[in-house]
């Protein structure tokens, strides 16, 4: 019999975005402040973080720096958590 893998829920799975979790629990700051670092608009952090669109490789290698890491790490860590998105969204 197959293993049936549960997915989580929408709400959880965003949660899990390695960009929101940083955000929320390292930086401890706003979409709007990581945005402007960025120079890009805070709605296109938001979709980064609900799952509506990845980073292009410039803005992940400048979010990789910000976050202090490296984008090939942020990337892997980004792919893994798409994998994981709920059947449906």
């Amino acid at each position: 019999m197959a293993e049936v893998v549960k997915r989580p829920s929408r709400a959880a799975w965003v949660e899990e975005n390695p960009i929101r979790h940083w955000r929320k629990t390292v930086a401890c700051t706003t979409q709007v402040d990581i945005a402007s670092k960025l120079g890009v608009h805070y709605m296109t952090l938001r979709g980064w973080e609900i799952g509506d669109h990845i980073p292009r490789a410039e803005k992940l290698q400048k979010l990789a720096a910000i976050m202090e890491t490296d984008a090939a790490t942020l990337n892997a860590e980004l792919s893994h958590w798409s994998n994981n998105k709920p059947e449906g969204l």
